[in-house]
């Protein structure tokens, strides 16, 4: 997925488009532990497969345009083609995109198959700026110091298993749980729905 860290201009705190209401979060998580991003009426030039060395098969979908609709499990996209793009999502319960609607969004959705198993699935939101608002991941974790610049490490202490979060700084947390964290110059919650020993789902939205 071609992404970068959020960009620095302006200066001003953006709005905040994906929230997390915690205490619905905490209540509904542990039943809700996987995270899923389709996509219906995608233009073909929006689509891409890619493979690679390691044998590993990616699709991927960029779609950029106004969202029209935000309804629980579904954003509604107006980008020129018709009919309107629908990307399908599941998400935990707590995380709301309402505040989406009427904004011009850049999505992008990959979906990675490597060796036997179901697909690693990676989604980001980010506004007209090129301004990350959320990232969802599901499946492997993700590789060290990717694109974002963060790091995830499972490790174990005597409380259990914990997800080490590298940013700006070092934080940890236990599953399901939260954790505030700097990325930039911005600052984001990240949502931990399921962890195991090289398999992660967690939401990351910008504050």
């Amino acid at each position: 997925m071609a992404s970068s860290p959020p960009s620095s201009v302006p200066s001003q705190r953006p709005e905040a488009l994906a929230t997390l209401e915690r205490a619905a979060f905490d209540e509904h998580v542990a039943r809700e532990g996987v995270l899923f991003f389709c996509v219906e009426n995608a233009p073909r030039s929006a689509c891409e497969t890619r493979t690679a060395a390691d044998g590993s098969l990616t699709f991927h979908v960029a779609i950029v345009g106004r969202v029209v609709a935000a309804r629980r499990g579904s954003l509604v996209i107006a980008n020129g083609s018709e009919p309107n793009v629908i990307i399908r999502h599941l998400l935990p319960t707590g995380i709301e995109l309402a505040a989406l609607e009427g904004h011009h969004v850049e999505i992008e959705l990959e979906q990675r198959y490597r060796g036997r198993g179901r697909a690693t699935i990676d989604a980001e939101v980010r506004d007209e700026l090129g301004r990350l608002i959320l990232w969802a991941h599901d499946g492997r974790m993700p590789e060290d110091r990717d694109a974002r610049g963060l790091t995830f490490r499972t490790t174990l202490d005597p409380s259990g298993m914990r997800l080490a979060v590298r940013a700006a700084e070092l934080v940890s947390l236990s599953c399901p749980g939260t954790v505030e964290l700097t990325l930039g110059s911005r600052d984001f919650t990240l949502a931990l729905a399921r962890l195991g020993a090289d398999d992660v789902g967690f939401v990351m939205l910008r504050r």
